[in-house]
């Protein structure tokens, strides 16, 4: 016999074997974010940047899709276990979609922009 149960927005599934023992299977809730931009050029497209922890990992996944006509860069503040905030940035070509594996250690991403270049 299996039961669903949704613990605060976690699913977890118990399974009861023959032995009265139950085992566990969670998945984890999604927590990805995602943001759109306007591009400059051509007037009326975006760009739109997901990013997601990896659940029990030190990275986090950076999806993107950019319809503007130029380069734009992805800054992301990271803020790190001691309370410092760097960044970090990822160049998304004209026209293009990608998804990168950012590895650091942290306590949380702050924000997240697109301007035109990674400095400033």
């Amino acid at each position: 016999m299996k039961t669903a149960i949704c613990v605060l927005g976690t699913a977890a599934t118990l399974a009861f074997g023959l032995t009265g023992t139950a085992t566990a299977a969670v998945n984890a809730p999604k927590t990805a974010q995602t943001k759109t931009w306007k591009c400059q050029k051509p007037e009326g497209k975006k760009i739109k940047v997901t990013w997601e922890r990896a659940k029990g990992r030190d990275w986090t996944w950076l999806s993107y899709v950019s319809n503007c006509s130029e380069s734009k860069a992805i800054r992301l503040f990271v803020k790190n276990a001691a309370g410092k905030t760097y960044q970090r940035c990822v160049v998304a070509k004209p026209k293009s979609s990608g998804r990168k594996a950012l590895k650091y250690s942290y306590s949380g991403i702050s924000k997240v922009t697109v301007t035109n270049t990674c400095s400033g």
